[in-house]
């Protein structure tokens, strides 16, 4: 889309939508060439965007896993498992070491029906998540809520 005037933004952006919605193949096509002449930095700025937000990234695809799984409540957030770190010192809850990556370990598994909230979630370290599996820890959550 080349620039538009500030006033005539919204109209160009419209029109350029209802195109997309007309010619579905075009823009397909279109899209691919685009990618395919801009490969290098296309793979650049996603690369840039995962070392920038790797939180980010590790909570949106800790959220699909449990939803994958079948977890009925699922709405721990970014801020939630900041703070949950936080209240730990950054230490695993289970070993207390301060690992370079801490994981979420559910204390309720969610193979047993634990949700992913908030309240059920607790820092540990690979080891120590690995090690405890699917079985039920005992109650380590500190009320943060």
């Amino acid at each position: 889309m080349h620039r538009a005037r500030p006033e005539n933004r919204e109209k160009a952006r419209a029109n350029v939508a209802a195109w997309r919605d007309a010619n579905p193949e075009r823009n397909l096509e279109a899209q691919r060439r685009w990618y395919a002449a801009n490969r290098d930095r296309v793979r650049e700025y996603r690369r840039q965007y995962r070392e920038a937000n790797r939180d980010a990234i590790r909570t949106a695809n800790n959220k699909r896993k449990a939803m994958h799984r079948g977890a009925e409540v699922n709405d721990l957030t970014g801020a939630e498992w900041t703070t949950i770190k936080a209240a730990y010192g950054q230490r695993c809850a289970y070993c207390h070491i301060k690992p370079k990556r801490l994981t979420q370990d559910h204390v309720i598994p969610l193979a047993k029906g634990g949700h992913h909230t908030a309240s059920n979630v607790v820092p540990a370290c690979q080891p120590c998540n690995s090690r405890k599996g699917d079985r039920a820890a005992p109650i380590y959550q500190p009320l943060l809520m």
